[in-house]
């Protein structure tokens, strides 16, 4: 299992939403698409947080088991 407690993974998640918001704050769903390296880089943190708690669950799902 991950040594990061639930806590940083929550603090993690919370700081990928909130990039998440000031990079995308003002700009409509058009410009977004239109700007790749912003698009990029938002499916990047998106990807993050999936990551982050797919990890755990498998983790929790592991220990289950065990």
């Amino acid at each position: 299992m991950s040594s990061r407690g639930w806590q940083l993974r929550v603090q993690d998640i919370l700081q990928a939403i909130s990039s998440i918001q000031e990079r995308t704050a003002g700009i409509t769903f058009e410009e977004f698409a239109a700007d790749e390296m912003l698009f990029d880089s938002i499916l990047y943190k998106l990807g993050h947080i999936i990551y982050v708690e797919t990890l755990h669950a498998t983790s929790l799902q592991w220990c289950r088991k065990s």
